[in-house]
């Protein structure tokens, strides 16, 4: 766990998103596009359809998750970042959550910083803040960034992670158009049958 010689294979953290939908959800469907590296999750409640997108960017070490629906205004959330373990700092402001911390290097000290970045660009809507929460209220479509960096290279991972944000001021489309043309690089040099 944390405890262990450089926090050994553990979570980052938890990245949660409660959404207040009511009533039954028809026409549930989860899919994943190796091809792409994008997850794509759809369905309906109260005769919205809801689409939910997600890729981590090849290109920029960016996790993005685009939030739409068909109709305007269908987008309330409450999101929080969770991790119980060796946090050293949790801040929430200006659409953003910032955390970071440092593990054991096992020899009864502390050596491998680590951060972690997430940014909430919501169309539309309010945003406001709770118990270390981002609330958003009725927006028409959201975007959400996340980013995580050590000091293991010999950088220091809260620069790092407010530089690979700072990256993000092209769409979310731009992204990841950037992110498939740097995966297939890779990806494309085998095809699966």
């Amino acid at each position: 766990g944390a405890n262990a010689p450089y926090g050994c294979f553990q979570n980052f953290g938890f990245l949660n998103i409660n959404f207040p939908i009511q009533g039954e959800v028809l026409n549930y469907k989860r899919s994943l596009d190796l091809a792409t590296a994008k997850a794509v999750t759809r369905f309906t409640a109260n005769g919205i359809d809801y689409t939910r997108e997600y890729f981590t960017s090849q290109a920029k070490n960016i996790g993005a998750i685009r939030l739409t629906a068909n109709k305007k205004r269908a987008i309330t959330f409450a999101l929080h970042f969770y991790r119980e373990e060796r946090i050293k700092g949790h801040q929430v402001q200006n659409g953003e959550i910032l955390i970071n911390g440092v593990l054991s290097n096992g020899f009864g000290g502390d050596d491998v910083q680590f951060a972690g970045k997430i940014k909430v660009v919501p169309k539309g809507g309010t945003i406001q803040y709770y118990d270390h929460q981002i609330i958003v209220k009725d927006a028409n479509e959201v975007d959400i960034y996340f980013t995580a960096s050590t000091n293991y290279y010999g950088t220091d991972p809260i620069e790092t992670v407010h530089q690979n944000l700072a990256s993000t001021t092209s769409s979310f489309q731009q992204l990841y158009k950037d992110h498939l043309k740097k995966y297939k690089e890779v990806f494309d040099r085998v095809k699966l049958q």
